[in-house]
């Protein structure tokens, strides 16, 4: 506790409701008055805390002032009306009040028949409680943004699942009523469609358990050398036949020796994803430029496209989850949106850094940049 001054524009200034349930006046008075003097500041809340008190006498006052004024502290004295404080503990709802008893303590020593009041204890009393009720109310609020956070994942998770899994539903429909029997190419291409749905939906679970994993910090790192010039020819030859399919060019430039110290999974997704949309979202015959280098300590993987490229307000969402871009384009291509989401929150996870630049028909390019030795 300190004496009042000008409150930090930086700190928010808190006003806390205190209750003192205390039949010495004296010793009410006393706490009242060194109260208006003193200001707490909890640093690690980024807040000022000053209290406006109100005291009772007797049970029953105490009683209509808790329904009436809701105070967030209630300080009990030792005795009140025959009730010992453990009697009145029990009898208080606590909700979100912190309760802290008592000022027996501070009854020590007898001068002319009054206990002399100990300024010390009280506002150490008051500090403590004050704290305890500040962590409280940040552990109730943690505990709700949780529970948001869970709902607004199963409410896109669930958006995500609903349109593939009743698409599924109405193919299966028809071949089920036989009103297809006399059409088996038909049935060969809805039983392809659900088939390409259903590998979507396997994807978009195994991208959501990636991004859970990577975010809850309990994953297992397997942290060695890697040289990333036959990381990434590796990586490109199984895109081959996309590439081949779709007659698009790719070249690499990369020093033979150029490594990094990471876990070689986590370096794998960050490529594979990059390199995955660089397929997906180019034209036939274009082309895929990547290049890999050391600086300063740092490794700058680029990945350049000449695909359909991006708007503006589609770039400033890429990197969220669930977020796709869906145009006339893009409306066959088969993504779960979480593919660049996942490879920021790796990037991050290293202690490095991502950026798009793109433009709608002429291409994206992606640029990672990664510590060459893990933190």
């Amino acid at each position: 506790m300190e004496r009042k001054e000008k409150v930090p524009d930086t700190e928010q200034l808190n006003s806390l409701r205190l209750l003192i349930l205390d039949s010495n006046s004296v010793q009410t008075q006393c706490i009242r008055k060194t109260l208006k003097k003193h200001q707490l500041r909890l640093r690690e809340f980024n807040t000022t805390v000053e209290f406006d008190t109100e005291e009772t006498a007797d049970w029953e006052d105490t009683r209509r002032h808790m329904d009436e004024s809701q105070p967030d502290l209630v300080i009990v004295s030792h005795v009140i009306s025959g009730l010992l404080e453990i009697d009145i503990l029990g009898c208080i709802a606590t909700g979100e009040n912190h309760i802290y008893n008592s000022f027996h303590t501070s009854a020590m020593v007898m001068k002319d028949g009054i206990p002399p009041f100990n300024e010390k204890e009280v506002l150490r009393m008051i500090e403590e409680s004050t704290r305890g009720l500040f962590q409280q109310r940040l552990l109730r609020k943690m505990s709700e943004e949780r529970k948001q956070i869970r709902f607004r994942f199963l409410t896109l998770f669930a958006q995500e699942l609903k349109a593939p899994v009743n698409a599924i539903h109405s193919y299966l429909s028809l071949l089920s009523d036989n009103i297809l029997d006399d059409n088996p190419d038909l049935q060969n291409r809805i039983l392809s469609r659900c088939l390409t749905l259903t590998e979507g939906m396997n994807q978009l679970i195994k991208d959501q358990y990636t991004l859970t994993r990577i975010e809850s910090g309990n994953a297992v790192r397997m942290i060695e050398n890697i040289n990333l010039n036959s990381l990434f020819n590796s990586l490109i030859d199984a895109f081959r036949p996309d590439l081949e399919n779709s007659g698009i060019k790719i070249s690499l430039d990369a020093p033979d020796d150029v490594s990094m110290i990471a876990d070689k999974a986590e370096i794998e997704m960050i490529i594979n994803n990059l390199l995955s949309n660089a397929v997906k979202y180019n034209r036939d015959g274009g082309s895929i430029e990547i290049s890999v280098s050391e600086n300063s300590g740092k490794v700058i993987m680029i990945f350049a496209d000449s695909g359909i490229g991006m708007t503006k307000s589609e770039k400033s969402q890429v990197f969220q989850e669930y977020a796709r871009v869906r145009n006339r384009m893009t409306e066959n291509i088969v993504g779960t949106g979480l593919g660049l989401s996942i490879v920021k929150k790796l990037v991050l996870l290293y202690g490095g850094g991502i950026k798009v630049d793109s433009s709608p028909s002429k291409g994206t390019r992606f640029t990672v940049t990664l510590p060459k030795a893990q933190r």
